[in-house]
């Protein structure tokens, strides 16, 4: 499969990457600091619309928002997938001082249960919620951990949540 990380030089941006990588799947890392240009929307769903997976990491003002809903117009009714990858931030017991991306990550999942709740089940999506930190080695064992519960929840699930808890 063709995978698309927006992010994809994150932690977990690298983390969900190595994962794919390691199944044999392409990767392609749409990030800025590979020369993608976020200001132009267009160019970015392009890019993702090739691929059979679209892993939405980024974290760059409401744009993770944007990028979702498009794509997920662009892939209706295809056996496409859609992960959008949020926080365990945004659960009432987790405090933040980083409101800002709190708010962003709570525009996504908001995004992504409004797109669930028109009762179209194609493309697929998933909803991760990872807990914080900083250490890339085991940000690397817990993207393995998500990746390996998403390939193993198809075909029979069609509403994935998860949160991970490092």
């Amino acid at each position: 499969m063709k995978i698309a990380i927006t992010g994809g030089t994150s932690s977990v941006g690298q983390g969900i990457a190595k994962a794919y990588i390691n199944r044999g799947h392409t990767v392609i890392d749409i990030s800025r600091s590979l020369g993608y240009n976020f200001n132009d929307t267009n160019s970015i769903v392009e890019a993702i619309l090739s691929c059979d997976v679209f892993v939405n990491c980024l974290s760059l003002s409401d744009l993770q928002v944007v990028l979702l809903e498009q794509v997920w117009n662009k892939w209706l009714d295809t056996n496409k997938e859609i992960i959008n990858i949020s926080t365990c931030i945004t659960l009432p017991a987790f405090e933040t001082k980083n409101v800002e991306y709190k708010k962003q990550k709570i525009l996504l999942e908001t995004k992504h249960w409004e797109l669930i709740s028109k009762n179209i089940i194609n493309p697929r999506m998933y909803l991760i919620k990872l807990g914080v930190g900083d250490d890339n080695t085991s940000w690397n064992a817990c993207c393995e951990y998500v990746v390996d519960s998403i390939e193993l929840a198809k075909p029979d699930v069609f509403l994935f949540e998860m949160s991970v808890f490092k």
